[in-house]
């Protein structure tokens, strides 16, 4: 009888042919030179070389993300502690009701590819409460309004002042809102967006109003008191800064809420908890005292 070998036959104990290997898989040991060999080495190397050299100038992509966020994370010290505000001012914006600061919201990609914060940047609402870059802000002069002050001149009721994000890895940004449309809104709520933004035009224009509208007109022209609860207006449009608890991101630094410029009132038509603020230039501890004390009923 003849024995016919087919494709089924049992091949155990057999090597394998290299028509049967998986794809990249070969009948030889590594040590064993075969192809372009010398080539692959020289650029096995080189990709080494290359390597090396962008860490030792601290240019890889996880050496930028680290630098850059232990930047805007880093404590940093804020104005002396005084009674009222001043222009020049570093400050801390302080939601009294969810006890977040705002921040500035720094994508991934910022993170990997820029060494500071660049423009347009969104805000949210971070719980660190210690000053860092990403929620430490000067409160600025407007000089083209012909109502400029020096550094030093306190802050009043009703009076125009631009809030700047610091230098060097802060970008310069300034505090920015505009109307809201259909293209151009908060990404949950849909209210009133808030930026930070380069160059500053007339939508960064913002104004500290008192919280009890009963005595709004008594003291505008007064000096505001530091770190106690007011209300942050924009100019342009008559909205109170708000922060929303209801409306989270994941960031990279944790969840945080979104920040919006809206004006929230209450079933009695007082101004609501979103949007009282407290510009902080003293110890956290102190102001979170100081507001349990003075909340609005």
């Amino acid at each position: 009888a003849t024995l016919y070998i087919t494709s089924k036959t049992k091949t155990t104990g057999m090597s394998l042919s290299e028509d049967h290997l998986p794809p990249g898989k070969t009948t030889y040991l590594p040590a064993v030179r075969v192809g372009n060999w010398r080539e692959d080495i020289a650029l096995e190397e080189e990709r080494i070389r290359e390597f090396l050299a962008k860490k030792e100038a601290g240019e890889l992509l996880i050496q930028k993300t680290s630098s850059l966020m232990q930047q805007v994370t880093n404590p940093i010290p804020i104005s002396s502690e005084k009674d009222t505000l001043c222009f020049g001012d570093r400050v801390v914006l302080y939601h009294v009701h969810t006890q977040h600061t705002v921040s500035a919201h720094i994508p991934i990609g910022i993170l990997h590819l820029s060494d500071a914060i660049k423009s347009p940047c969104s805000v949210t609402s971070s719980p660190n409460l210690k000053p860092t870059i990403r929620n430490t802000f000067s409160i600025e002069s407007i000089a083209s309004s012909g109502d400029s002050h020096d550094r030093g001149d306190p802050v009043r009721f009703g009076q125009a002042f631009y809030l700047k994000t610091q230098g060097g890895a802060g970008g310069d940004l300034y505090l920015h809102s505009d109307v809201a449309s259909f293209r151009k809104d908060a990404k949950y709520s849909r209210q009133q967006e808030v930026l930070l933004v380069s160059p500053p035009s007339h939508f960064c224009v913002w104004q500290i109003l008192c919280v009890r509208q009963r005595d709004r007109l008594e003291t505008e022209g007064e000096t505001v008191p530091a770190n106690s609860v007011v209300l942050i207006n924009h100019c342009r449009t008559n909205h109170n800064l708000a922060c929303l608890s209801q409306f989270s991101y994941k960031t990279a630094f944790g969840l945080e809420h979104e920040v919006t410029a809206h004006t929230h009132y209450t079933q009695y038509k007082t101004i609501d908890t979103h949007n009282q603020w407290v510009l902080m230039n003293k110890s956290p501890t102190e102001v979170m005292e100081v507001t349990q004390q003075s909340k609005e009923p």
